[in-house]
């Protein structure tokens, strides 16, 4: 079942485990929640460059909790569909260095997810109005906006 839904939702990061499937009420729409677990194995440290052991056997990269995010995802079946995801968080003994694990359907610190991004950028490219784009996508019109924005740039 884990990986039809991925296969539905098009994503591929064997390190997502999709764990619920919910419905969920929020100022009266209903829209569809998914709950998820990223936690990949790490291979080195982002900041000094450490491997995971050293060489006598000692962790060097050590789990340190989890954090949970929400990302939007677009409509499925004319709901809103949103994944509350919960991130492995890392530190590395050696530099005391701490990082959350990413994933490549969302880029880091956002929560937008990218196939919610490129259908944005593929209606700005429609006469259609802003805002009737941010109804559309179920996202802000300042959100609309700041993607137009960042195509500019």
């Amino acid at each position: 079942m884990n990986d039809s839904i991925k296969k539905l939702l098009r994503i591929t990061d064997k390190n997502l485990e999709i764990t619920d499937v919910s419905y969920e009420t929020v100022n009266k729409k209903q829209r569809l929640v998914i709950n998820a677990t990223l936690s990949p194995c790490p291979q080195a440290c982002k900041s000094c460059g450490s491997t995971a052991k050293d060489g006598d056997g000692k962790t060097i990269i050590v789990r340190n909790g989890k954090k949970k995010t929400t990302i939007r995802f677009d409509q499925y079946n004319h709901m809103p569909m949103v994944m509350q995801l919960k991130k492995q968080r890392y530190k590395c003994k050696n530099c005391e260095t701490y990082w959350t694990a990413q994933s490549y359907f969302v880029l880091p610190k956002h929560s937008i997810a990218n196939h919610l991004r490129y259908k944005i950028i593929s209606l700005l490219t429609d006469k259609v109005s802003l805002s009737f784009i941010a109804e559309l996508c179920t996202v802000s019109l300042t959100t609309v906006i700041r993607i137009l924005k960042e195509l500019k740039s």
